[in-house]
């Protein structure tokens, strides 16, 4: 099959411009894949403007969030609470460190399936990525990626499968689940691997950033990402917010429904605009 990780999505200044860009996208009748459901953004299931039932959690795998971030996220969700049926804090139940490994399996394998292989060379990059990132489930997932075979990748891809079906159970309890973006605000390019300061406590860089983005990106399901507020250093803050396969039109709409309740889209305070 052509079941893999990729997931991607389109970037806009606000969820209007999502909406146009995911017309475009989902107009994929002359190259559709058989094994997906076909899709009409147009016709999608609507949001019929109903309270709604929310989850949230103020984490992602146990990784704490900044605690200027923290405050501002839970402001947010005071506002979210007046209008909500309920909110409810939860999340996925599920081995992160196994579902973690198997991620960058897949990723090692993919990323190397087209590389001529040499001796020792999951080795080398074993050694390369343990010394950067100081990350040795990422590093041994990647190495042994990059020597798997085409049957245990489709093992690895039916494990896949199984993860995303515990994510779309625990979507099916709520209209949306709000989630922090990152453990931190947005922040400069820096160099890769270096890590961040939360807290007051040093955080490995894929510490930080993987084990926010690994999971949803290994689930499939779709995500909306606003933006809530700025902190004091003017950098930008988000929620992330998940909802159920396949429901993109709604999720769209109960963001733009949501992003109301903020400022919307601010240029961040180290750009200065022409």
């Amino acid at each position: 099959g052509r079941r893999h990780i990729v997931t991607a999505g389109p970037f806009g200044k606000n969820v209007e411009d999502l909406k146009l860009m995911m017309q475009v996208l989902a107009a994929n009748g002359q190259n559709h894949l058989p094994e997906l459901p076909t899709t009409d953004f147009d016709q999608g299931e609507s949001w019929d403007g109903q309270p709604l039932q929310i989850g949230y959690s103020e984490h992602i795998n146990g990784v704490t969030i900044d605690q200027e971030y923290l405050e501002i996220f839970q402001k947010f969700l005071a506002k979210v609470k007046v209008t909500s049926k309920g909110l409810t804090k939860d999340h996925p139940e599920y081995n992160e460190k196994e579902a973690y490994l198997k991620y960058n399996t897949l990723l090692g394998f993919e990323m190397g399936v087209n590389n001529p292989r040499f001796p020792l060379m999951a080795v080398g990059l074993y050694t390369f990525l343990r010394l950067k990132y100081r990350d040795h489930w990422w590093a041994k997932g990647m190495a042994r990626g990059m020597n798997m075979s085409n049957a245990g990748y489709a093992r690895t891809i039916d494990y896949k499968d199984r993860f995303s079906e515990i994510y779309d159970e625990f979507l099916t309890r709520y209209d949306l689940w709000i989630t922090p973006v990152c453990p931190i605000e947005a922040y400069k390019h820096q160099k890769a691997g270096k890590p961040f300061t939360i807290n007051g406590k040093k955080v490995g860089y894929t510490e930080a950033m993987g084990k926010y983005a690994f999971t949803t990106a290994f689930s499939g399901h779709p995500i909306a990402v606003i933006p809530i507020g700025k902190k004091k250093n003017g950098m930008p803050v988000g929620v992330q917010l998940h909802a159920r396969k396949w429901s993109d039109k709604r999720l769209l709409e109960i963001a733009q429904h949501l992003e109301a309740l903020t400022d919307g889209y601010e240029v961040p305070g180290m750009v200065k605009e022409k």
